[in-house]
């Protein structure tokens, strides 16, 4: 289990007087996400009351800016979050104690700092990209929503080509969009995280089967997709890799605009004795 509690922190480089502290107040949680809204999209279905006790909250503050850090608990596993001023991210992690294993999303601007805290593996760079009602180019679309009644469809096309897996909450609570070929979902994208409350989602698994690849499937998909989106909330996000150039031309089409870069990446703490560190060491190794 993590440990939070406040904590007074001085001396760092670019930073004076640090406080980490736990945040528990929603009207403070808010205050931290807003400055980056797009960046932090995944975060604000956490402040649902039914995912509050799965997450944890920490922030550094001083003159020269925030840091935020954002552990939250799923069947997964455990994500850690990383947002914000570099010297107040690296404050919360001397001082916090994160879960062993965790899968970490954190700026490109943090790349300094989290390895001398985490052996990583599976590390890859990632763009942010955004679109609002005002910049949305959609395309005619033959996409349809996809409902519980589909769900063995979706992942019959999932399993062709990707790793991803649908569960009923899926169609249920998120958003799926499809395009069929007679009985057979033949390309798919759908969500992340959508916050009606924040007016913010993002895209995610978008996927069309190798055989009806390049017919503009997918850029339909995506189109209804956040058109539909759209008409809840006033954001769409979406992460793409940096040298899939097919797929961001699609997107660019669509109106989407790049944001950001960030990286993920799986992660081991590092800790602070040295039988912590000793098996951190060799996690990085292994995954070398």
């Amino acid at each position: 289990m993590s440990e939070f509690a406040t904590w007074g922190v001085g001396g760092l480089a670019g930073s004076s007087a640090l406080e980490v502290r736990e945040l528990t107040n929603t009207a403070e949680i808010i205050d931290a996400l807003e400055p980056q809204r797009i960046y932090a999209a995944p975060l604000y279905p956490l402040l649902e009351e039914r995912f509050r006790a799965l997450t944890r909250w920490v922030t550094a503050e001083s003159t020269s800016g925030r840091g935020l850090a954002v552990e939250s608990r799923g069947p997964a596993g455990v994500a850690l979050y990383l947002a914000g001023e570099p010297s107040a991210v690296e404050a919360i992690l001397e001082r916090f104690r994160p879960a062993r294993h965790s899968y970490l999303t954190y700026e490109d601007r943090h790349t300094g700092v989290v390895p001398r805290y985490f052996a990583l593996r599976g590390r890859q760079t990632l763009v942010r990209m955004r679109v609002d009602a005002a910049t949305f180019r959609p395309v005619d679309s033959r996409g349809q929503q996809l409902l519980p009644q589909h769900l063995r469809m979706a992942n019959d096309l999932y399993s062709s080509d990707s790793g991803a897996w649908l569960s009923r909450r899926h169609l249920t609570e998120e958003v799926y969009y499809g395009i069929w070929d007679n009985e057979r979902v033949v390309s798919i994208a759908g969500t992340q995280s959508v916050s009606t409350t924040f007016g913010i989602a993002m895209v995610a698994n978008v996927l069309t089967h190798p055989r009806y690849r390049d017919l503009g499937y997918a850029t339909e998909c995506v189109s209804g997709l956040t058109a539909a989106l759209l008409e809840r909330g006033r954001d769409v996000v979406l992460n793409v890799d940096p040298k899939n150039a097919a797929a961001i031309r699609v997107y660019e089409r669509l109106g989407f605009q790049q944001e950001s870069r960030l990286e993920e990446a799986w992660g081991m703490w590092r800790g602070r004795t040295w039988y912590e560190r000793l098996l951190a060491a060799l996690y990085g190794l292994l995954s070398r």
